[in-house]
């Protein structure tokens, strides 16, 4: 949903940064999971290779909406980028697998809270 709504808004003019997620395990505590090893590099690349194709520029920015802070270097660094930010959108979500009540822990719940809660929140206040 986010890649259409990013190349929809190129095509109406819009600039557009596109925020992906980049994670190291080395911030989390040393802890190789799944939520540590991923990255959405390669399909942030393909969004902006195709609104580039069209004759239009996105920017990119890798960020980890779980880390405190994240928010505000991603809207500061929009800001500097592309100038005054009009539209937002809150398009990141996070979810680890397996997610049961079983096999969850305060580090998985704290972050299932940081991404799909506080982020939306800060990045709307920001």
């Amino acid at each position: 949903m986010g890649a259409q709504i990013a190349k929809s808004l190129a095509q109406e003019g819009c600039k557009v940064l596109i925020h992906y997620l980049e994670r190291d395990e080395k911030i989390h505590g040393g802890v190789e999971t799944d939520y540590t090893k991923a990255s959405n590099r390669d399909a942030a690349l393909r969004v902006q290779a195709e609104i580039e194709q069209n004759g239009k520029t996105a920017g990119m920015y890798a960020a980890d909406l779980s880390l405190d802070g994240a928010h505000k270097q991603l809207l500061d660094y929009a800001e500097a980028v592309c100038g005054q930010v009009d539209i937002l959108i809150n398009n990141a979500a996070h979810c680890e697998l397996p997610d049961t009540i079983l096999s969850t822990t305060a580090a998985v719940i704290n972050r299932h809270f940081a991404v799909n809660v506080n982020a939306p929140v800060l990045l709307s206040k920001e």
